[in-house]
């Protein structure tokens, strides 16, 4: 099986390796001094005068794309680079007039063989192969993306708690572009551990000041970001021609010099090609649209329109009827909402004549309602909206406490935010006494003398405060009744709210998709894949197109990819607009949507690491033989075991059991206990966490060695400590080596002591997560065997963690599906293998099932029923390796 991936991983990943080391020794001439203005694509060769070409030559290129956003998302202009010549390229619509079409960059030349391998490489180059022509085809070319950040990210990157530490030695008042030693604090350097020096942020100037230039000898000007600024139209743009084109050719200087230097670095951090094949496989994500999605955005919107109309109207109501209130001689002080609020108003005033003063701001009316009135006495009128802070009051929204069964008002306080009110007296004290009681005064009468206030549970803790209930981290607590009101106006509000909360987090990234669709004349490259379609589906009137989205492959100090919309859609949700986002990915016609989750995998992946350590047998741990024998139905897996422990559900709990794989300890239990459950108190939530830990990890050996025993995951969390604690931790499968911000002897101080403990959940966290990337690339490592063995017409379509799916033709479906079932197999005996056990389960060999859809959807039985798509999308089906 090890010689099966070695010889798979040569044949796939070999000719970009070649083509990536020749690229990272090239000499690349001198840059033009001047750039031609013309449309399209000019090569600049020594020697020779510029040429208008259709397409940069070459095998590896730098490339690199600027875009005048207010223009949209399209390419303006573009500069590449090869060891032979400069390109660049310039937009019909900067150069011809605002009124040309909006067009691609064409980056392969029409006589080349575009399945040859070909390399390209850019900083977040995502961005950029999403303006490339070729890069629409359905048909998989032979051309790779290789991004510089990621590769920094694999080798020098640092954990998101690192990062934190790593802004206390800056200098708040310095640039990094401008050198390392001045960027950071000259008094704090030197009591630094080494982890500081080893990485920097992700931008193109940091990585570039942290690997190539770390004492500053390239002017800071030479790097500058001002240029950008100049792409705020298209007029300036054309004004400014030779210099921003010069910009974006500097921009692709620095990238060769970062990948120049980082190359090396990332093939030493390797330790099987199968991790280079996977990397360059993400870097071809393709999600295929047609006019569901167009649709899906206008109906999204205009929903969520009405639904806020809605809103605003029963706020409007309510404080019409609220107002009202001002001519009942202090009736609002009987409220207990509306006692806080300013009731002070002006009385109409006349003039001499007896007539009304014309420019008197609303008379007879309060305060609070005047600060909610826009525009002038006659035509305007009242607005607000559920963030403004008077919402939750004319809503009578209170917070009911679970333990009392009893529900208080709502109250803002100056300093602490939005909390509630409680009448003193014991049988009225909170449950979570973590939250208050705290100082305050009441502004209309004497309340604070009768109730106590308390803050808001805050998921973050109780030193946090909130700002508007209505926030996002607040909607949980409306969908499960701890935010509540008896108002039947004010629940269809609080209804409406939550409906638009999906909306309102997703719609900027959902609008500022860049989509492709063909325009009839181009129709056959969205539905050619390995050079061949059908005269059925070309004939299709159906519009159809492509996203390519914004991945990182290596986006994180573990090596998982990262992409803020796709990657983090979530399911469909009956009453949440516009949750249905990831059903419009939806197949070409004659082609389907094929793969499946890789089971328990993080699990299985630590519980078999465990198992090696103990006789290296499948199951010989108590981890192992529950992760191989217990069942979700019995109540005898994992999950369900650590829910009856903790008295939570048993979707709560697997975020338990991840997390403490991943190495955090009792502390973040606890915290996420009461997180779920805000009613239990601190020392009950530290008790369940013990009693969990206790059951779980067991309990820790003294001594230099360490370890743990008499747990069920005692075995593996020694056997994790261990690989994280080595003088170069590497994943234990494929031999990849931990980031320099994490490795051991970078955590030296000038002491010259070493503490192996510090930033060890992170340490742990990246064995088991790098292990998961592994287990992708290899998944990917054997589909690409099978895909170009048996010439089956499929690509990759996306990965998330542990999801993966092929875009599929119909005629190839049953065997894609069974080469994924095989691909499983072999991945499993793979990673076996490595770790000296020479046999599998077949309860682990195959998926459970291998979807085949028409969508992306997480189940194929998902309706994807919401209130912006009332249709139900039809149902796919699942296959097992019977």
């Amino acid at each position: 099986i090890e010689a099966h991936f070695d010889a798979a991983a040569h044949t796939a990943g070999t000719p970009y390796l070649n083509l990536m080391r020749q690229l990272a020794q090239a000499k690349f001439p001198p840059m033009p001094k001047t750039w031609a203005w013309r449309t399209g694509w000019t090569r600049y060769a020594p020697g020779v005068p510029p040429e208008a070409v259709a397409a940069p030559s070459g095998d590896a290129l730098v490339f690199d794309v600027e875009t005048c956003v207010p223009d949209g998302e399209f390419p303006t202009l573009a500069v590449a680079a090869t060891s032979d010549a400069w390109y660049s390229w310039c937009s019909p619509r900067l150069i011809e007039g605002n009124d040309q079409p909006h067009t691609l960059i064409p980056l392969t030349p029409p006589d080349q063989d575009p399945g040859c391998p070909r390399v390209v490489v850019g900083h977040y180059v995502s961005y950029d192969r999403a303006r490339v022509l070729e890069e629409y085809q359905l048909d998989n070319d032979g051309t790779r993306w290789v991004d510089t950040a990621s590769l920094h990210v694999a080798t020098g990157g640092f954990s998101s708690q690192q990062a934190i530490e790593w802004q206390k030695y800056r200098k708040p008042s310095v640039s990094f572009q401008h050198n390392l030693a001045a960027y950071l604090d000259d008094d704090n350097l030197s009591h630094a551990p080494r982890w500081v020096h080893e990485s920097s942020p992700l931008s193109l100037v940091d990585v570039y000041r942290h690997t190539v230039d770390p004492k500053g000898h390239v002017d800071a000007k030479e790097l500058s970001k001002e240029t950008r600024n100049i792409f705020g139209s298209l007029d300036d743009v054309r004004d400014a021609f030779q210099e921003v084109t010069t910009y974006c050719a500097r921009d692709v200087l620095a990238t060769l010099a970062i990948y120049q230097k980082i190359l090396p670095k990332f093939l030493a951090h390797t330790g099987h090609l199968a991790t280079l094949v996977g990397m360059l496989e993400m870097s071809k994500m393709y999600l295929p649209v047609n006019a569901s999605w167009q649709h899906y955005l206008d109906e999204s919107e205009r929903v969520y329109i009405e639904k806020m109309r809605l809103t605003r109207q029963h706020l409007v109501e309510l404080a019409e009827q609220a107002s009202q209130l001002v001519k009942s001689s202090g009736k609002w002080l009987e409220d207990p909402w509306l006692r806080h609020l300013d009731w002070t108003f002006q009385p109409q005033k006349y003039t001499k004549q007896g007539l009304p003063y014309k420019r008197q701001k609303l008379p007879g009316k309060p305060q609070w309602y005047k600060a909610c009135w826009e525009g002038s006495n006659d035509k305007g009128g009242l607005e607000i909206a559920p963030g403004k802070r008077i919402a939750p009051l004319l809503l009578r929204l209170q917070w009911r406490d679970q333990a009392l069964n009893e529900s208080y008002p709502l109250y803002f306080h100056p300093v602490h935010k939005w909390g509630y009110l409680v009448p003193k007296g014991s049988h009225h004290a909170p449950s979570d006494k973590r939250y208050g009681p705290y100082e305050w005064e009441a502004p209309n009468d004497a309340t604070h003398l009768t109730h106590n206030y308390f803050k808001l549970p805050n998921s973050r803790g109780p030193d946090s405060t909130c700002g508007n209930p209505f926030g996002k981290d607040y909607l949980k607590f409306m969908k499960n009744g701890l935010l509540v009101s008896d108002d039947p106006q004010a629940r269809e509000a609080l209804d409406n709210t939550l409906a638009c909360s999906y909306w309102v987090s997703v719609r900027v990234r959902a609008n500022k998709q860049l989509v492709v669709m063909d325009d009839r004349r181009e129709r056959e490259r969205f539905l050619t894949l390995n050079g061949r379609s059908t005269p059925k589906q070309l004939d299709s009137d159906e519009p159809i197109g492509a996203i390519i989205p914004m991945v990182l492959p290596f986006g994180t100090v573990t090596r998982r990819a990262v992409e803020k919309t796709w990657m983090t859609a979530s399911n469909p949700k009956p009453q949440r607009i516009g949750s249905e986002l990831k059903a419009m990915i939806q197949a070409p016609p004659g082609y389907k949507l094929v793969g499946a989750d890789v089971d328990s995998q993080e699990l299985w992946i630590a519980s078999v690491i465990g198992d090696q350590r103990l006789g290296r047998e499948h199951g010989a741990t108590a981890m192992g033989w529950m992760t191989l024998q217990g069942t979700k139905n019995d109540g005898t897996d994992m999950h369900s075991m650590t829910a009856k422990i903790l008295g939570i559900n048993r979707d709560e709990a697997k975020i338990f059991n991840y997390g403490r794989i991943y190495g955090a300890g009792k502390a973040f239990a606890a915290s996420l206990l009461q997180k779920f459950n805000p009613t239990i108190t601190e020392r009950e939530a530290q008790a369940k966490a013990e009693e969990l830990y206790l059951e779980t990890k067991g309990k820790r050996i003294a001594g230099a060695r360490g370890g743990y025993f008499d747990g069920s995951e005692s075995h593996m969390f020694t056997s994790l400590e261990d690989i994280a604690t080595a003088a170069t931790p590497r994943t234990p499968v494929l031999g990849f080596q931990i980031t320099d911000g994490l490795l051991p002897r970078n955590f030296m101080h000038r002491f010259l002591c070493v503490s192996m403990s510090q930033y060890m959940t992170s340490r742990v966290n990246w064995v088991v997560q790098s292990s998961a990337v592994d287990f992708l690339h290899l998944m990917i490592t054997s589909m690409d065997h099978f895909i170009r063995t048996y010439g089956l017409r499929a690509r990759l379509c996306i990965t998330i963690h542990d999801e993966i799916r092929y875009i599929v033709a119909d005629e190839d479906i049953a065997r894609v599906a069974y080469a994924l079932h095989l691909t499983n197999l072999y991945v499993r005996s793979m990673f076996a293998a490595r770790l000296g056990m020479y046999d599998l389960p077949q309860s682990v060999a195959f998926f459970s099932a291998v979807d085949v859809d028409t969508v992306m959807r997480k189940e194929v039985d998902l309706t994807c029923v919401t209130p912006s798509h009332p249709d139900v999308i039809p149902p796919g089906y699942r296959l097992d390796i019977h």
